[in-house]
């Protein structure tokens, strides 16, 4: 067998000892999540979304997904089209903070905990930095994007 090709040939012998040369292509059927609808960029993806598909993995890319737990709970970045493969680059983690949105700044430092009213200047993924503005003094900060419309501020 040439595993590059999957081609390969075999001897088998049947009942009455007579020998026969078989060949063939062999293909490795590898089972992956596609979405069962179209979906939009923006989109959570959820469990029923998506259906199995079982195609060749010489037919794959190398930046298909295979898991369903990677595809489920992400947002889409790109459209997904019905029956197609996830690309790894047409998701990402949800965003929690859009650009714009009003936030809440939190500070703590030991058993002192301070927060003050916010707004986003661009967005972010739960763990992600992002640029605020304090709307009580005007000053803008980094901060982390720790929550939905939740930003931890640290020294």
């Amino acid at each position: 067998m040439d595993p590059a090709s999957g081609r390969f040939v075999a001897n088998a012998i049947d009942d009455t000892g007579g020998l026969h040369r078989v060949s063939g292509l062999a293909a490795v059927m590898v089972p992956l999540p596609v979405p069962n609808r179209r979906l939009m960029p923006g989109d959570i993806v959820a469990a029923e979304d998506l259906t199995e598909m079982r195609l060749p993995q010489a037919r794959l890319g190398p930046y298909a997904v295979v898991e369903p737990e990677a595809v489920i709970g992400m947002q889409v970045r790109r459209m997904l089209p019905e029956g197609r493969p996830v690309m790894v680059q047409s998701v990402m983690q949800p965003l929690v903070i859009d650009r714009g949105d009003e936030v809440t700044i939190t500070f703590s430092d030991g058993a002192m905990r301070l927060s003050a009213p916010g707004r986003a200047l661009s967005d972010a993924h739960r763990g992600q930095d992002v640029r605020i503005v304090n709307t009580s003094s005007n000053t803008t900060l980094t901060g982390t994007a720790v929550a939905e419309g939740i930003v931890e501020v640290s020294r």
